[in-house]
Parts: C-alpha cells; structure tokens; sequence
C-alpha cells in the first residue's frame, strides 16, 4: 500500500491519528521503519535488522507469511532517501503484494510518503492487493469549523465569522488557516493579497501553476483518495493545487486561484460562507419582528401590506417589513425599536441575494440585532 500525502498536509500528526486508530480501533499491531535510520541499506536488509527472525530468509517473498512480523509494517521518512532507494522500496511493496496475493497473506507494508515523489519515478499500476490511498479530504470543511471552535475561548461573532470564512476558503490546508487566523476579518483584497503571499511561499509561481492547470477541471462529485501516479489528476493532487472535501468535492487551491487572478471564484467561496453563516440569522430576525407585530396587533396586521390574503398568518418577507416600517410615524414605539434593525438586516439579505460578499464590521450589525433581540 501506498499512503500519499498532498504538500499542504501535516504528516507528523496525521501518521500518529493513522497509528493510533489502528492499534486502538481495529487491534493492529504495527512496526514502524524509518529508512533515515539506515543509510545505504536496501529493503530486504533493513527488515532483517528490524526483525532479526527474517535473516533466515533468502529473499523478500519468503517473509510475508511469517508470523512474528506485525499486522501492518508502514515505512516513513521516505523522502528522505535517494531516489535510487526510493525506486528499490517501490520495488520491495510491489513484490509483496505479488507475494501476498499468491500465499493469502494479510499483513500489510505500507510508504507513507509525499505524492509529489510518486510523479518522479515509474510507479506500479494498482491492482487487488497493491492499493494507493491519497490523504485528501480532511479535515472536511465541517471538521475544519470544529478545529477552530475548540481553539477560540467564547462563541461569539468573532469565532462564527472564522469558523465559516476558514473552512470555505481553505480546503485542507491547515496552514493556510492558522495564516488567515487573523487576517480573515480584513476586507476581500487584503485577504486575496495574503492568499498570493502564501501561494508565493509555497513557490507555486504563475507560470508553473497555469501550465499544471492548463488541462485540469475540477469534478466536485469526483472523490480523488483512490487515485493512482497513472491518473490525469495526479499530479494536481500531489502539488496540494487541487483539494477535496465532502461539502464542496474537487476544488482549485484558493492561494492558486488568487496567484491566477481567478478572484471572482474565492469572492464566491466567501459568499457562500457568509450565506450559509447569516442568513439563518436573518430569518430568525424576521421571525421575531413578525412575532412582535402579531403578539401586539394579531395575525391580521399585515393584510393592509398584502393585496389579498395569501395565508401568511402575519409571517411576510423582509421587503414587506422594511416598506411597513418605513411608513410608520416616528413616535410610534415599534418604529423606534425596530426600524434600522429590519433595514440593516434587509441589506444585508439583498447584498447575500444579489451574490455579494458582506464586510465583518456589516456583520458585526447583524450578530447585535440578532442577539440583543429576544422573543420575549
């Protein structure tokens, strides 16, 4: 098996989650090889010095089936080695699967390594017992939203515009979010300024990303963890250029789109974050307001709003609130308490409607009439 990893993933705390969930989950034992404790020395050599009761074997297919190895042997620090060796350990899980698939043995030999090395050298075509397995799509956006909750103090508007904002621009990339952990408040173009600042840093150039991209189209129902070095989208994946996760699928890095110029994507990535954030706030709003109105004048108080009666019960759309407030008088008191609370939230729901992107201090309005405005 090979465990491949995208650029943009944290491999130290990801090969810890993989040990612990196969030792503790599904009662694996595992042996770990780390190949930069062994310089110079081939495959068949370091298993006999990992495991001093395989030097009785002479050559690598004799030792799959035998019973002091571990359930599962994964091989790490594989970009480590020369690429002469790196070739020999492609080699060395090529034939025991082979092994594998003649004797019925089930212990697995696992490379956990960068995609990126697996475009460099001739690797094997998949098949039953020799398997890739792409490390993309987590942290989906949902588990995403979770991480920053449990590292922000207090729910507030704050921690929501950051839970929202991050999980839909970053995709996986865990270290894009920490770098927009502060700067995610500023207006779009600062945050597409940092966007480019750290696809520069990550030296994805123009002109390297436009011809790896020139043949790409992101399938968002295409689920790329199965893919091998064979597929046309490979080498996307490896780069970290293209992301997936559950609730948007297959995506262009949003540092890529910004370096690209491609702005009108990441505005709408941050659309839809702030449409799924706000507008459930926004009805809850309207809710409220028509509640007020029917709890004083009943549910009839809106049939002079409406040409005929269409059964609404007193719950109208916001437009038909922001008009009523509107023509009210100025001493009467429901005007004074609700007025610019219908108008601010009415903008902003028309701004969301029309597929514009709404500043954090707009929010900031919202989050107050949302929450200083009980039902009571």
């Amino acid at each position: 098996m090979f465990l491949l990893f995208p650029n943009t993933t944290e491999i130290l705390e990801f090969k810890q989650s993989l040990v612990q969930s196969l030792e503790y989950q599904h009662y694996k034992e595992i042996g770990e090889i780390k190949i930069s404790s062994f310089k110079g020395k081939d495959p068949f050599e370091i298993l006999q010095t990992t495991y001093p009761d395989l030097s009785k074997y002479q050559y690598l297919e004799q030792m799959v089936e035998d019973d002091k190895l571990p359930d599962v042997i994964l091989v790490s620090d594989f970009q480590k080695c020369l690429k002469e060796k790196q070739v020999e350990w492609v080699s060395a899980i090529k034939r025991w699967s082979e092994a594998c698939r003649s004797t019925g043995s089930k212990r697995s030999f696992a490379i956990l390594s960068p995609a990126q090395i697996f475009c460099e050298i001739n690797a094997p075509a998949p098949d039953i017992r020799l398997v890739y397995r792409n490390l993309i799509g987590f942290p989906s956006a949902l588990e995403t939203r979770m991480l920053c909750r449990l590292n922000s103090n207090e729910l507030n508007h704050e921690t929501l515009w950051r839970e929202y904002m991050i999980s839909s621009l970053i995709g996986n990339d865990l270290l894009l979010g920490e770098r927009l952990w502060d700067k995610i408040f500023l207006c779009t173009d600062e945050i597409i300024n940092e966007l480019c600042q750290y696809g520069m840093e990550k030296k994805w150039t123009k002109e390297v990303i436009s011809s790896v991209l020139i043949n790409n189209r992101p399938n968002p129902l295409e689920n790329p963890i199965s893919i091998s070095p064979q597929h046309s989208k490979f080498k996307y994946i490896s780069l970290g250029i293209s992301q997936y996760t559950p609730e948007y699928g297959e995506e262009t890095h949003s540092a890529v789109l910004a370096l690209l110029g491609q702005h009108r994507e990441i505005i709408h990535r941050i659309w839809r974050a702030q449409a799924a954030l706000m507008l459930p706030m926004i009805d809850d709003v309207r809710l409220r307001v028509c509640d007020f109105l029917i709890d004083n004048y009943g549910r009839d108080w809106a049939r002079k709003e409406e040409e005929e009666d269409n059964g609404s019960g007193g719950y109208v759309e916001l437009g038909k609130l922001q008009h009523y407030f509107s023509g009210l008088p100025q001493f009467k008191p429901e005007k004074k308490r609700w007025s610019n609370a219908v108008f601010n939230t009415w903008r902003i729901r028309n701004e969301l409607a029309h597929y514009k992107t709404i500043t954090f201090q707009d929010f900031q309005s919202l989050w107050y009439i949302f929450s200083s405005n009980s039902k009571s």
